[in-house]
Order: structure tokens, then C-alpha cells, then sequence
């Protein structure tokens, strides 16, 4: 049915009110939604259609303030005392590219623009604008203007039944999406360690890694920062300096008496504190100072005490020994009766007997005792020596020759002497006797053969080098030899060497001194083979000066510097200072090489020196008490006829030992080695020029 025709004019109040209506429904709905989602708000997800430019610009600050906050609190963990600074930039897309993203094409908008274009190209008659047509009348089907019954289950007669359209799709977007780039600028102060920026680096670049896109720049840099306390230090100089310089120095005068006041009390009130603690304190150092005193008091009358003791024990000693002396003078001017000489023969034949028997039985035990008679001038070896030669058969003679060396022969030799008296021969069986029984009681060490040969043949010389070398090593030694040869070698050795020797003597035990055998025996022939080194000549000084005397010492020296150069001359006379030289050294050296003999010891060397040697000794003491000592037993010897006659005997051996003690002692005195050379010097131009001219006479 065909509505009548009546003016446009009409139309339009009733269809703009229907859709005014329409469009107040729809934006309803819209708010609505856009406030669900509002309520419902996600950090990353947004409805597009909720975003405008003022809003994504916040979110981006947003953004970049919460990763900024989240590098700084992982950074702060890293980069401990280093400042630094950090610059996060979120970087959008452009404009265009986020406005196609927010509002993007429906496909009903495309469909109805197709349905538009239809309508436009079909009947002339249908209507798609409420405009009337210019000039015409027309006709309107009742249809358009909702006159028919409704359809579509309509309540409402004047519903519109557009409203059951199905509205447009929403469109949602990650706020990523938007973003073209990150960018993370770092820059640390120069003092950040290596390990602190590799740290540091990698937890930026984690981060790029981890959110993959978009694309995260990552810049780190160091630079020299300022820091906050120079910044506030130059501020005060220069608030200083506007200020009134006057002004300036009575501020701080005031602060500076106000801080020394402050410390004052302070202390003050510390003190006060603390005043039993430092009573107590003080009580305990005033209490300890009273002991320490009293027992420096009681240690000085102590030591009085034990000096007076010691000097009174050594005047009983003196005395007890001149008593004896004279008693032995009586005994050795007493010939010898007849009945004693059957007695002493007999004693001969029994002693000889008994070491034929051991030469027999035990040959490597008798040759180890020749060795040790013949390198060790105890008291009864020479007269031993010289009663073996003379009589045992010749046979033994050659076997027990057999197992020495050519070296211990030559020695050997030199010590037999053309005349053999009755008390030489008592003291030699005694000697023999003392030494068979010592030697068969003691126990078997359980060592080399060749070994055992090598201990037993040390020198003097050797011993003392081995002590000197290796403490251990020389008691080992020792732990070998007879108590006569021990005693020989502590006489030539200081206090200090022989409390430390005894020391580690007593502390060896059986199996630890077997243990070191081995090790002694690498010990001496390493010592030999050094002396072999040099030349044949310099290895044989050793033994030459024990054996020769002290007056053809000087030919010996005069015989090398024939041959060798001062300074050889100088170099071996340090070796083996010659003992023409002896008293010429520093008093200092020479009177700490008498403190090693005992007062005893001292008054025979005095006794057997000359007369100028006499006074040199005795001026090293000086006045003191031990001068005078030395003079009363001085007095004692001379009084003793027999007993000074046995000592200028003996000279030769008395002022060896105290030589080979000086020699000892230079070698361990560097500091002395100077004025050493300062003696020698002379000494070594007047040897060469005497060893020069013998070998152009010579020549």
C-alpha cells in the first residue's frame, strides 16, 4: 500500500528523531563496555577504541618509569659504590600506524558501503537519504515509516528494529604493539670493575632478549663522574670566599673551640668511664713493676753469690791439682825398680796377646783402631803407635798395613820416634788395654764395612768441618769416636757450638744415629772431594799443617807462593792463618779465642810462650779478676818443675791446638775479615818476594 504524497519537510523531524534515539542507545552500550574494560584494566592489554593520543602518551611514560625502576633496583645490587646513570626511552610508532591500529576497517562498514552502492544503482524510487527530491512530489511505501505491524518480535510499536543489529567488533591490542623501539642508555663512573660492567651489560641485554620485540638498543659507556662530595666542597669555597674573611675566621675559630671542647668532654666523660678499669690497670703495672724489680734485686745477689763460689771452687781445683802434680813429679822421678819392670813386661806380652788375638779374630776392629790412633793425637796413641811397630810379628805387621791408606802409612811413619822409655811403654799398654777392653765391650754397630772405615779415618779437621756443616751430622759422628777424641774436639770448638752438639747428641737416639750413617758418609767424602779439587798440593795442606811444626809452617807458604799470586797467598793463609801471626789479630778476636780454653788451659799456653807472647795474653785481660787468676796458676806451673818440664815438652801440641781453635774461629767471624786482610797483607808481599828468590836460586 501506497502512502499518500505529502511535503518532505515532514520526514525529517520524525526520522531524525528515531535515529537520535538510535545513536543515544548505541554510545550507552559503548560507555558501558569502555568502562567495563577500565574497571578490568590489564598493564598490557587495552581496548583500541579507549586509547587517544594523551592517554598512550602517559601509558608510554609510565612505561619507561617502571622499567626504569626495575633496572635501577637490579643495577643498585651490581654496581655497589659506583654511580651511574640510566636513560630509558620507549619510542612509539607513527602516528598513522597507531591510528590504523587503534580504528581499524570493520567488515560491516564494508559490507554496508557495498550495500550503499547497490541501492544507489538500482530502483530510483526506494530512498536512502532523508532529503526530498528537489521540485516532485513522490510516494513513500508505509513500510518506511514503521506504520505495519512490527516484525522480529518488536515489543514496542515505534521500536526501532535496528537495534537487534549485532554491533561492531571490538578490536584489542598489546601496548607493545605500539612501541618502535627501547632504548637503554647506561654510563658508569671509571671506576666500575670489569666484572661489575660485564654484569652490569648483561642484565640490559637479558632484557632485550627476553622481550624479543620490539627491538631494545642497548648503550653502555663510562665516563669520569663528579663526585657529590667535591661538588659540595667547592660549593663551601665558594660560600667561602664571598663571605667576610674577618667573619669567616672568627667562625672558625668558634667551631674549632667548640669541637676541641666537645672532644675534651668527651674524653672526659670516657675517663670517667673507664676510672676502675685504668685504677685496676694501673695497680697491676705498679704491682708487676715491684716484682720485676725485687727480682732483678735477688738475681744480682744471687749471681755475687755463684761467682764468689765459682772463683772459691776454682782455687780449691788449682790447689787440688798442684797437689797432684807434685804428687805425679815425685812418682815419675822415682825410677823404676826391677820388680816393676818384670811387672810391666809381663803386662806387655799380656796387652800385645790380647790384641794379636783381636787382629786374629777381629782384624777389621784392629785396623779401625790404628786409623783412629793415627788421625787423633789422644794421650797414649803415639806411645801406642810406636810399641805396636816394635812388637808384633812382621806378617801382622803387613796385613794390618794391608788395610790402610797411603796417606795413614805416611802418618804413621812420622810418628815413630827413635827412643822409647819405660814410661812411654807403661803408658802405651795401658792406652792398648783401655781401648780393647772400651771397644770389645761396646755393642757392634750394624753398618758397612766401608763405611765404618770412613768415620773412623776423620781428621780433627774433618770432624770439626762436619760439626760445622750439620749439627745432626756431627753428633752422629761423635756418637762413633772415644771420649778422648770427644774431648779434643768440644776443646776446639765455642760454648755455643758445644751446647748446641750436646743438645742434639742427647736428643739422637740408636736408631736415628744408624739412620744417619748414610748421610755422614755422603758428608765427608763430598769434603774430600773438595779439597781434591783445588790442586794435589792445596788437598795435602790440611794434613801437612797438623803434622808439620809450627817453625816449617812458613816453608810451606813460601813453597805455594813460589808458584800462585798474592791473592792465592792471602786465600789460602785465610784457610789456615798462619801461626806466626796469631797474637797480631784484633784483641777482641784472639781474647774470644782464650775464653774457649779453661783457666787452666790458658796458664800452659802462657807458660810454654815466650816472653813477649806471654805479655800479649795477659794484657788482654787487662786488670780484672780473671788476670789474676790466670797469674796464680801461672805461679802454681812455675813452682812445678816436672809438671813445666812435661809442658815446654808438649809445646809444639799445646800451641797447635790453640792455632786450629783461632783457625776455627776466623772461619766462623766474617766480620772480622777486613782487618784480617789488613794483617796479611804485609805478611803475604814478604812471602811471595822469599818464595820468588828461592826459585831463582833454585833456578
Amino acid at each position: 500500500m501506497i502512502l499518500r504524497k505529502m511535503p518532505f519537510s515532514f520526514l525529517p523531524q520524525t526520522l531524525n528523531v528515531g535515529f537520535v534515539e538510535s545513536i543515544s542507545r548505541k554510545s550507552t552500550k559503548v560507555i558501558f563496555i569502555v568502562l567495563s574494560l577500565s574497571a578490568g584494566f590489564c598493564t598490557q592489554i587495552q581496548d583500541l577504541a579507549a586509547f587517544e593520543s594523551d592517554s598512550i602518551e602517559a601509558y608510554r611514560f609510565a612505561y619507561e618509569k617502571r622499567l626504569e625502576d626495575r633496572f635501577r633496583k637490579n643495577l643498585d645490587s651490581i654496581l655497589i659504590d659506583v654511580p651511574y646513570a640510566l636513560e630509558v626511552d620507549v619510542l612509539l610508532k607513527p602516528t598513522e600506524v597507531i591510528d590504523r591500529l587503534v580504528n581499524p576497517v570493520s567488515e560491516l562498514e564494508v559490507q554496508e558501503k557495498k550495500e550503499n552502492n547497490l541501492k544507489e544503482n538500482t530502483n530510483p524510487l526506494a530512498l536512502f537519504s532523508d532529503q526530498a527530491p528537489q521540485g516532485e512530489e513522490f510516494a513513500l511505501p508505509l513500510t518506511k515509516l514503521g506504520m505495519w505491524k512490527l516484525k522480529n518480535g518488536a515489543e514496542k510499536e515505534q521500536e526501532d528494529p535496528t537495534i537487534n543489529e549485532k554491533p561492531k567488533k571490538k578490536v584489542f591490542l598489546n601496548f607493545k604493539d605500539l612501541l618502535a623501539s627501547i632504548e637503554l642508555r647506561l654510563l658508569m663512573d671509571q671506576s666500575v670493575t670489569q666484572d661489575q660492567e660485564k654484569a652490569a651489560q648483561r642484565i640490559l641485554k637479558d632484557f632485550g632478549q627476553l622481550i624479543g620485540n620490539p627491538k631494545v638498543n642497548v648503550r653502555v659507556s663510562k665516563s669520569a663522574f663528579v663526585k657529590k662530595e667535591v661538588v659540595e666542597k667547592d660549593k663551601e669555597k665558594e660560600e667561602e670566599a664571598k663571605r667576610d674573611p674577618a667573619a669567616l675566621e672568627e667562625e672558625k675559630k668558634k667551631e674549632q673551640e667548640e669541637k676541641e671542647k666537645a672532644e675534651s668532654e668527651a674524653l672526659l666523660e670516657r675517663i670517667m668511664q673507664l676510672k676502675i678499669p685504668i685504677a685496676i690497670v694501673l695497680c697491676a703495672i705498679i704491682f708487676l713493676l715491684g716484682i720485676n724489680m725485687a727480682s732483678r734485686s735477688y738475681q744480682k745477689i744471687e749471681s755475687k753469690r755463684l761467682n764468689l763460689l765459682s772463683e772459691q771452687s776454682k782455687r780449691e781445683e788449682t790447689m787440688l791439682r798442684a797437689q797432684y802434680n807434685k804428687e805425679d813429679e815425685a812418682s815419675q822421678s822415682k825410677p823404676i825398680e826391677s820388680h816393676d819392670l818384670v811387672r810391666i813386661e809381663e803386662t806387655q806380652v799380656s796387652v800385645l796377646g790380647k790384641f794379636r788375638q783381636v787382629m786374629s779374630g777381629r782384624p777389621q776392629l784392629t785396623s779401625l783402631l790404628i786409623k783412629r790412633w793415627i788421625r787423633f793425637q789422644a794421650d797414649g796413641a803415639l806411645e801406642a803407635l810406636n810399641l805396636i811397630s816394635r812388637s808384633i810379628e812382621v806378617d801382622q805387621l803387613n796385613s794390618l798395613l794391608e788395610t790402610l791408606t797411603d796417606d795413614e802409612k805416611s802418618l804413621w811413619s812420622q810418628k815413630l820416634s827413635a827412643g822409647f822409655s819405660d814410661q812411654e811403654k807403661v803408658r802405651a799398654i795401658q792406652f792398648i788395654e783401655k781401648e780393647l777392653l772400651s771397644n770389645m765391650l761396646a755393642p757392634e754397630e750394624k753398618i758397612d764395612a766401608s763405611v765404618k772405615s770412613v768415620i773412623y779415618s776423620v781428621t780433627l779437621e774433618e770432624a770439626l768441618e762436619c760439626i760445622r756443616r750439620d749439627v745432626t751430622l756431627g753428633a752422629t759422628l761423635i756418637s762413633f769416636m772415644q771420649s778422648v777424641q770427644v774431648a779434643r774436639i768440644i776443646d776446639l770448638l765455642n760454648p755455643d757450638q758445644v751446647a748446641s752438639l750436646s743438645s742434639r747428641g742427647i736428643q739422637l737416639s740408636k736408631k736415628e744415629t744408624l739412620a744417619n750413617v748414610g748421610q755422614l758418609y755422603m758428608l765427608i767424602n763430598q769434603m774430600r772431594k773438595e779439597k781434591q779439587v783445588e790442586s794435589p798440593f792445596v788437598s795435602n795442606i790440611p794434613s801437612l799443617m797438623s803434622e808439620l811444626s809450627l817453625e816449617k809452617e812458613r816453608s810451606l807458604f813460601v813453597a805455594y807462593a813460589s808458584q800462585n799470586s798474592i791473592e792465592d797467598v792471602k786465600e789460602l793463609a785465610m784457610k789456615f792463618f798462619p801461626s806466626e801471626l796469631i797474637f797480631s789479630l784484633p784483641s777482641e778476636l784472639v781474647r774470644r779465642s782464650l775464653d774457649q780454653l779453661s783457666v787452666t788451659k790458658r796458664a800452659e799456653l802462657v807458660a810454654i810462650s815466650d816472653e813477649d807472647q806471654a805479655k800479649q795474653i795477659l794484657d788482654l785481660f787487662g786488670q780484672s779478676k780473671t788476670r789474676e787468676i790466670l797469674e796464680e796458676e801461672l805461679v802454681v806451673i812455675n813452682e812445678q818443675e816436672s809438671r813445666l818440664r812435661e809442658l815446654k815438652k808438649n809445646r809444639r801440641v799445646l800451641l797447635k791446638n790453640f792455632v786450629i781453635q783461632t783457625r776455627n774461629l776466623i772461619a766462623q767471624s766474617p766480620e772480622y775479615e777486613e782487618q784480617i786482610g789488613e794483617v796479611l797483607d804485609n805478611w803475604a808481599l814478604a812471602i811471595q818476594s822469599e818464595g820468588q828468590g828461592a826459585l831463582r836460586a833454585v833456578a
